[in-house]
This record gives C-alpha cells, sequence and structure tokens, in this order.
C-alpha cells in the first residue's frame, strides 16, 4: 500500500517532516524534558541543513525569537544547537536580500 502525504500537505517533503516528529515523540517516550527540546532543536537544524527550506523556516511564527531565548539556557547543548541553526540561516543569501 502506497503511503500518500495528507491532503493539506502540498509539500514534497512531508516523508521528511514523518520522520522527524517521529524522532521528536521518540524522544519524549524516552527523555525528559530536555531530551524533548534537544530533539526538537536537532529536528530544526535538520531542516536549517536544507537551504531550500531555511526561508520557510525562517517565516516561522516566533521562531527566531524563541531560539535567540535558548541561547541562554542553562544547557550547552541546547545553546549549540540553537546557535548552529540562527548562523545556517544568517547565511543564507535569500533571507539576508529580504532583511535588507
Amino acid at each position: 500500500m502506497i503511503r500518500r502525504p495528507p491532503r493539506s500537505t502540498l509539500s514534497s517533503s512531508s516523508a521528511a517532516s514523518d520522520v522527524y516528529k517521529r524522532q521528536i515523540l521518540d524522544a519524549a517516550k524516552t527523555g525528559g524534558k530536555l531530551q524533548i527540546q534537544i530533539s526538537a532543536l536537532k529536528t530544526l537544524l535538520n531542516v536549517a541543513t536544507q537551504e531550500h527550506l531555511q526561508v520557510d523556516l525562517a517565516h516561522t511564527k516566533g521562531l527566531i525569537d524563541h531560539l535567540v531565548a535558548m541561547l541562554d539556557s542553562d544547557s550547552e547543548e541546547i545553546r549549540d544547537i540553537a546557535k548552529d541553526i540562527l548562523t545556517r540561516l544568517s547565511e543564507n543569501e535569500e533571507l539576508q536580500n529580504i532583511m535588507e
């Protein structure tokens, strides 16, 4: 049986999105709040490494503000991942043009 993406999903990357969601849910089952935050950030980092998805990611409501706030986290791993995502987004030429 062929698994089709939901009708509301127009993106060809819905299968990847499902994998990322499953990773977050698995982390939620096995870890605590910190593990969930780290797993969610790693998922965002996976998306941020795909240049064609960076603009959409940067336009996610409130995401940049949340990432900046995470730079003050007690967890070094959370700070490092948030910084990496923000760095990748800041290096995207299309986003730089939008910001100017």
